[in-house]
């Protein structure tokens, strides 16, 4: 193996060490992040479940209110001396709509669930209605602190007498449905008077709008027991947005009962993967549940970290160019070292005493030959003028024409007697050129001889140039 695939293939793992740093860098770096999102999520979750709770309940509280109001002055109507109270209490329900907007109708039905009063249908009075037709049994969750039921979701607009058909069938998109609420009275005999409210839902929804979170996500508002109250987003069994998918359709006929039970299907919601949230209000038996999906949890992830993934995929790829680039000139310039140790370890072991000097003369080098034959070593010549080996047998005129020639950029060849350093005569054949660098100007000298052992030294004047 040469040094340069060995040098290359060490970049190489150090790139490819580099590379997966980094990678595992930017897996961490992700992974923080999308926990912090997943965190961020959750908190946002637990807010928005607060206010949503907070906002819930002082709706009912308000409807508590009124209903405490309408009930006591049932009480007093029903208690006075008054022959026939009814209109006196068809103007308590109807104006009692007037102070809550949450509200579409009341009613006031006495201990044998006979309506005494209608807002919605003043001509009922005199008929039965059973609570428990609209979850309104006496076995339900109670609120604290007041005597408030809180039902089922119903279809209709209204809370009517007999049976409540519900035909999926014929359920349209915007079909109207009813949170039925019941403030029971505390002595609970036959002269009791309770009075029940059909809440709007749709204000129930632009509560739950405002805390979804997210487009795919789902808010819901169920009774603490189990049924749902009110949802987003609402769909039937063959996935056809409704309002009205939230009765979630006829189930079997409850014994007792007038007319078919309703109740809701948790698989009319939603069963995507995500972040949950569930929260009890303080006062009433109801459960907030807020969930954040998964596919919109990771595009907001993506959508607030998209230029943190794309530097993180960029970055091992940036590290692995670089690693290549760098690679591809290790091997270039360990085999540009190889052609110079080549071309020095040539220098030095030629049959050939080779010497290099700067432009103006100061020797730079000289090989072992050199030394061998004019018994000068390079740490005795450096930095010297050659002329030191001048042994006065050559004519000035020969060392006149080899400067003019080769500082004219040209080669100059002949025969020159030199001197060691014992004093002896060396009968040389030279050759001088001149080396060029980038700009054409002479940067360095060339001097190539060979000993000459065939003739004898002679007379300098003999000693000829080309």
């Amino acid at each position: 193996m040469t040094r340069s695939t060995h040098a290359g293939r060490t970049v190489i793992w150090i790139g490819g060490i580099a590379v997966l740093l980094s990678c595992m860098v930017s897996a961490y770096v992700l992974w923080n992040s999308h926990s912090q999102s997943e965190s961020s999520v959750q908190n946002a979750l637990e807010t928005s479940a607060v206010l949503l709770e907070r906002s819930i309940t002082h709706a009912v509280g308000s409807v508590d209110v009124i209903l405490t109001y309408v009930q006591s002055g049932a009480r007093e109507a029903l208690s006075s001396s008054i022959q026939n109270p009814s209109p006196l209490l068809h103007r308590l329900v109807s104006e009692s709509l007037q102070s809550s907007p949450h509200i579409r109708q009341v009613l006031i039905i006495d201990g044998r669930n006979t309506i005494l009063a209608d807002s919605a249908n003043p001509l009922s009075a005199g008929q039965r209605l059973s609570p428990k037709v609209y979850g309104l049994e006496q076995s339900g969750p109670l609120s604290l602190g007041s005597r408030l039921r809180i039902g089922r979701a119903s279809s209709g607009r209204y809370i009517g007498v007999g049976s409540i058909p519900i035909d999926l069938s014929s359920t349209t998109a915007d079909g109207p449905w009813v949170i039925p609420v019941m403030l029971e009275d505390e002595t609970n005999t036959s002269d009791s008077r309770h009075v029940i409210a059909a809440m709007n839902p749709g204000w129930f929804l632009e509560m739950l709008s405002a805390a979804r979170p997210g487009p795919n996500g789902e808010a819901v508002i169920a009774r603490l027991d189990g049924p749902v109250l009110a949802a987003l987003p609402l769909y039937l069994e063959n996935g056809t947005p409704s309002r009205s998918a939230i009765i979630g359709g006829i189930l079997s006929q409850e014994s007792g009962a007038t007319g078919a039970s309703i109740t809701e299907k948790p698989s009319l919601l939603g069963h995507k993967s995500g972040r949950h949230v569930k929260r009890l209000s303080d006062v009433y038996p109801l459960s907030f549940v807020l969930t954040a999906v998964q596919e919109d949890i990771q595009a907001a992830w993506l959508l607030n970290n998209h230029l943190l993934l794309v530097s993180m995929v960029l970055t091992p790829l940036g590290i692995g160019l670089l690693f290549i680039f760098l690679t591809l000139d290790v091997r270039n310039q360990y085999a540009l070292g190889e052609r110079i140790r080549l071309v020095a370890q040539a220098m030095e072991q030629s049959p050939a005493a080779l010497m290099i000097t700067s432009s103006d003369g100061a020797i730079l080098y000289a090989n072992q030959y050199f030394a061998d034959i004019f018994e000068y070593t390079l740490a005795n010549v450096e930095g010297r003028n050659p002329r030191f080996l001048k042994s006065g047998k050559v004519a000035d005129h020969v060392y006149k024409n080899m400067w003019n020639t080769i500082t004219a950029g040209k080669i100059w060849h002949g025969e020159l007697i030199n001197r060691t350093r014992s004093g002896e005569s060396r009968r040389v054949d030279t050759t001088i050129s001149a080396v060029h660098d980038s700009r054409g100007r002479i940067a360095y000298y060339v001097c190539i001889q060979f000993l000459v052992t065939d003739q004898d030294a002679g007379d300098a004047s003999l000693v000829t140039s080309d």
